[in-house]
């Protein structure tokens, strides 16, 4: 299919997502009816530069190690302008304190860090990361949504 998006989905677990005229290759860190690779994402994501579309974060981001070092390899995935979507709990919320294996919330602006143009913006290259986000969408209903932009 000739406008096929290619997306990875993080976390895919047992609800794994599937959208029309998408190839969508799931990766958990267990193995799953629908998971194609199973691998730990403290440890990187095993798959070559520059060859999805998109990325899906969906109640990922949270459980992990190293927020700046999933965010590099998101953005070293990502084709150029590709987007993410990311849905984390906000600091706090009974979400965020339920789960024991949550190793940290998010607020509002957490993610302000990886874009430059915003006022609390610092990744600006020469201390935490050289990879470049936009923010494109921003929603907050229980929980923090966003759309970003790979720019590279």
């Amino acid at each position: 299919m000739p406008n096929e998006f290619l997306i990875l989905e993080l976390g895919s677990g047992a609800r794994p997502t599937e959208l029309p005229n998408s190839r969508i290759i799931h990766l958990d860190r267990v193995e799953g009816k629908h998971v194609e690779i199973v691998c730990d994402l403290n440890h990187g994501i095993p798959l070559p530069s520059n060859i999805f579309d998109q990325v899906l974060a969906v109640d990922v981001i949270e459980h992990l190690d190293d927020v700046i070092a999933i965010f590099n390899e998101m953005h070293r995935v990502l084709k150029p302008n590709g987007k993410a979507y990311l849905s984390v709990p906000i600091w706090g919320s009974p979400e965020h304190q339920i789960d024991p294996t949550h190793k940290r919330g998010f607020a509002h602006q957490s993610f302000d860090f990886f874009d430059d143009t915003r006022p609390l913006g610092h990744a600006n290259g020469q201390v935490y990361t050289k990879r470049r986000w936009s923010i494109l969408r921003q929603d907050v209903e229980g929980r923090l949504t966003f759309e970003m932009q790979a720019i590279k």
